[in-house]
């Protein structure tokens, strides 16, 4: 299977011009108040010319100033109004294109734009059987892109489009699915109907129609595991032809859609190659450094340094025209998640504390996980009240959501009938979209204190980080269900009810299970390389614990703690690390060495010790022991605990 090139796109196919010629070749310097001075001299031009004037101007507003400057000129105000006196003699083909033109403005719809497109809109009804796929499918998202929602004209998409929805292209059936969700609807038989189509088509994929495929799922979630299969092994085979923003493209929606692998992001970051060269906004930056961080893939200390440093630069290089604000979140989630309190982290949460709320949901989840992160984790930084509400709002909102979701309501059914299943030592009693600690979760057991959330495709963020959060500041027990494993597994309501039981008692049960005999051997999740081990020795007359790590690459470390037996299960660091003169602690160790592994525990008597928690200076890093006598460090990087050092001896 070959992916066709878009230049050698088959004419038959008359599909919608899609490039990413922004980011790939040099701007050509636009003249914003020639192209005003132009139109105000020849305001005759016919609706070519001015459709022309109109896209040009989109290209040239790249900073705040000069949308705020274009915007209050009387000069764009007569553009827009002589257009608008124009559109009812206009053909489908030049409404198509001025609604397009009309989304490319970087400016939030102004009166003047807003009656534009509402007489675009009249017109496109009056001539609605001149259009075809390629002129609809622009007009919709055009028009969807400035927030039209005008109910006829919505109507008349869904109705068009399944009437000729043989003759769309994979780049017009996206457009129209992108349209439908900036416009807040849902049809099924549109839907489906077009992912039927979607998939019929994925032999004559092009490289566009595959990142454009992708986006559009990622944004609506859509849940189609034979058709991203497909797609994403197509991708994987077919890295070299898609340019670095195409490659940046799919990391993120692979990531959106929980369906990123090891495998399919080490081939995205070989085919990127340098990241200074591959990467030129801080968008792009801060996209990749969140799906790498997000799907807990090992970063190295270069390569998120690199990220950081990269990042930091284009940022200060573009002071004057600023930074999205949805990139500045996007850092500051993947620092938080990633525990890096560092300076570049509290800059970029104040500039977006400096900026006023947006309505965007997503970047508002990520928002409140910021907020608790710096709070919990670090300096603080209090959010101003004006994002608080907002937070509020959106959460609010996602109640509403998640109390018509249908998937929901089958994990529910699924966990009421696991009350008083054998196997479980107490009966649940499950509270639905529960409040704790400034956090909303799906499911919560109050006698418990038992938190359980399915990771859904519309989440704009794992469930790792907020976990982390309950788990260390308000001692919950948290579940967190993959959305695939779930619906790959759970095909009966057996299998869910097996699969339930298995996730609540392993969370009920973690505290500890004692080890019992002389050897045993376990793991450490997804934590450490392949080669790097650990070997745990207890020597129960000293009470003395030695963990001795070593790393193929680096040089071995090993730090001996004493087990306090007035705070029971609890370790606290003997001596410090030296390594290579500097001076470690134990999670720093964890924090740049960790990432699958063995270990091994040697005990000196028959009946062994066992623990739930390590205290290491000052830091404290959970493992968990189970009765299969694997070893799980869970969330290794978690909260200070404001305790005194132990003096070296």
């Amino acid at each position: 299977m070959i992916l066709v090139p878009n230049q050698f796109r088959s004419a038959c196919r008359g599909m919608c011009a899609v490039t990413t010629a922004a980011e790939t070749t040099s701007h050509k310097v636009v003249d914003i108040e020639g192209l005003l001075g132009h139109f105000n001299s020849h305001a005759d031009m016919d609706i070519g010319g001015l459709e022309e004037t109109l896209r040009a101007l989109g290209r040239g507003m790249k900073k705040k100033s000069q949308v705020h400057a274009v915007c209050g000129d009387d000069r764009f105000r007569r553009l827009l109004a002589t257009i608008g006196a124009k559109t009812a003699d206009l053909d489908h083909r030049s409404l198509a294109a001025v609604a397009a033109a009309l989304s490319a403005l970087p400016t939030s719809s102004t009166p003047e734009i807003i009656e534009l497109c509402q007489r675009i809109t009249v017109a496109a009804i009056k001539t609605r059987e001149k259009f075809k796929p390629t002129a609809l499918a622009s007009l919709a998202l055009g028009l969807a892109s400035r927030g039209s929602k005008d109910p006829l004209f919505i109507e008349m998409v869904k109705e068009d489009t399944l009437a000729q929805i043989d003759e769309f292209s994979p780049s017009e059936l996206c457009s129209i699915l992108e349209a439908q969700r900036r416009w807040g609807v849902h049809d099924r038989d549109l839907t489906e109907g077009a992912i039927e189509r979607l998939t019929d088509e994925i032999d004559r994929f092009t490289v566009t129609d595959l990142v454009r495929t992708l986006e559009v799922m990622a944004s609506l979630g859509l849940a189609r595991g034979m058709l991203l299969r497909r797609l994403s092994a197509l991708a994987h085979d077919q890295i070299p032809q898609f340019t670095p923003p195409q490659l940046v493209d799919i990391l993120r929606s692979l990531c959106k859609l929980r369906f990123l692998s090891t495998v399919q992001i080490e081939g995205i970051l070989e085919g990127l190659g340098d990241i200074r060269e591959a990467l030129k906004t801080p968008r792009r930056v801060s996209e990749v450094f969140m799906a790498l961080v997000s799907t807990e893939y090992y970063l190295s200390q270069e390569l998120r340094d690199n990220l950081m440093d990269y990042y930091s630069q284009l940022r200060d290089e573009r002071q004057d025209e600023g930074v999205q604000l949805g990139s500045l979140v996007n850092m500051a989630w993947s620092m938080c998640a990633s525990s890096i309190h560092s300076d570049l982290l509290y800059d970029i949460v104040k500039e977006i504390y400096e900026a006023p709320p947006p309505r965007n949901r997503d970047i508002l989840a990520k928002m409140i996980e910021v907020d608790k992160a710096v709070a919990v984790e670090g300096r603080g930084a209090e959010a101003p009240e004006a994002w608080r509400a907002a937070f509020g709002e959106a959460q609010r909102m996602e109640i509403e959501r998640t109390e018509k979701s249908r998937l929901h309501f089958e994990l529910l059914d699924a966990l009421d009938a696991l009350r008083g299943a054998r196997g479980l030592d107490i009966r649940l009693d499950i509270m639905r979209n529960r409040k704790i600690g400034g956090y909303v979760v799906d499911f919560f057991d109050e006698k418990a204190n038992l938190v359980i959330e399915i990771d859904t495709l519309n989440k704009p963020t794992p469930l790792f980080m907020k976990h982390r959060h309950l788990r260390v500041r308000h001692n919950c027990r948290t579940v967190a269900i993959d959305y695939w494993i779930w619906r790959r597994r759970n095909r009966t309501a057996e299998d869910q009810s097996i699969f339930l039981r298995t996730l609540v008692k392993e969370a009920l049960q973690a505290s500890a299970v004692a080890l019992r005999g002389k050897y045993y051997k376990g793991y450490l999740g997804n934590y450490c390389h392949s080669n790097f081990t650990v070997s745990v020795s207890f020597n129960d007359q000293s009470n003395f614990v030695t963990f001795g790590m070593g790393q193929a690459r680096c040089d071995s470390v090993a730090v001996t703690v004493s087990y306090d037996k007035a705070e029971k299960n609890t370790f606290k660091t003997k001596w410090d690390i030296w390594n290579n003169g500097r001076r470690r602690t134990m999670l720093d160790t964890f924090k740049t060495s960790c990432y699958l592994g063995n270990l091994t525990k040697h005990a000196d008597d028959d009946d062994g010790q066992f623990l739930s928690k390590i205290t290491l200076e000052g830091e404290s890093l959970e493992v968990l022991l189970f009765s299969d006598l694997s070893v799980v460090f869970r969330a290794p990087l978690v909260t200070t605990q404001h305790s005194a050092r132990m003096d070296g001896s």
